[in-house]
C-alpha cells in the first residue's frame, strides 16, 4: 500500500512546478498574442476511471464536463467440433460509458489546470451456447463494474484547435473494493 501511496505522491508533486510556472507575473513578458480555449471539444480519451473510446468534452470555464463512451459487439461465427460433435456459437459485448466533472483552477494562454471527479460504468456480457448431444446449452457471464476517480488535470493547447489532456489521481475500483493510483489522457478537436 506504500508503493502506490508514494508514487502519487510523487505524481502530485511533480506537478507543482509546472503550476508555478503557469503563475508566473505576466507584467515581466507581455502576451503578443492571445490563444482562444474553446468550449467544445471531440475526440478520444482513455482511462482508468474515465472509460476509454469517443469522447465529447464542453468547457467553457470554470466547470465543465466529459462524456466518453464505446460500445462493443462481436458475434463471432458458428464452429463445428467434428471429434466432439458439438458447435458452438459467442457473442460478446462491452459497453463502457464515462461522465466526468472539471472544475478550472489556473490558465493561461495555452495551458489550463483543472481539478476532476470522473465516474466509469463498464458492462460485460459474455454469452455462448452449443449444441451438444442434440440438446442446446447457454451460458452467459455478466459483470457490471463502477469506477469512480479524483485528482488534478493539464489541458495543453497544440497545433491548430488540438488539445492533449492528462490527468493523474486517486481511483476508486470495482466498486469501492481497490483504491490505487490513476491515470486518464485524451486529445481533443476543439471548437467555439
Amino acid at each position: 500500500m506504500k508503493t502506490p501511496l508514494l508514487i502519487s505522491i510523487l505524481a502530485l508533486a511533480s506537478l507543482y512546478p509546472i503550476i508555478s510556472m503557469a503563475q508566473a507575473d505576466e507584467s515581466v513578458a507581455p502576451l503578443k498574442e492571445e490563444v482562444t480555449l474553446y468550449k467544445h471539444g471531440v475526440g478520444l480519451a482513455a482511462g482508468f476511471t474515465s472509460a476509454y473510446g469517443l469522447s465529447y468534452r464542453f468547457f467553457p470555464r470554470p466547470f465543465g464536463f466529459q462524456v466518453t463512451f464505446f460500445p462493443f459487439r462481436d458475434k463471432s461465427n458458428e464452429t463445428h467440433n467434428y471429434y466432439t460433435g458439438t458447435t458452438q456459437n459467442e457473442i460478446k459485448e462491452n459497453y463502457n460509458l464515462g461522465f466526468v466533472f472539471l472544475w478550472q483552477l489556473k490558465s493561461s494562454d495555452i495551458i489550463s489546470f483543472y481539478t476532476y471527479q470522473s465516474n466509469y460504468y463498464r458492462y460485460e456480457r459474455n454469452q455462448t451456447s452449443y449444441v451438444l448431444n442434440s440438446v442446446q446449452v447457454t451460458d452467459i457471464d455478466e459483470s457490471r463494474i463502477w469506477n469512480h476517480g479524483i485528482g488534478l488535470g493539464i489541458e495543453a493547447m497544440g497545433a491548430g484547435n488540438i488539445t492533449a489532456n492528462f490527468m493523474v489521481g486517486y481511483g476508486f475500483y470495482n466498486n469501492f473494493d481497490d483504491i490505487n493510483v490513476t491515470a486518464e489522457i485524451a486529445f481533443y478537436y476543439t471548437f467555439e
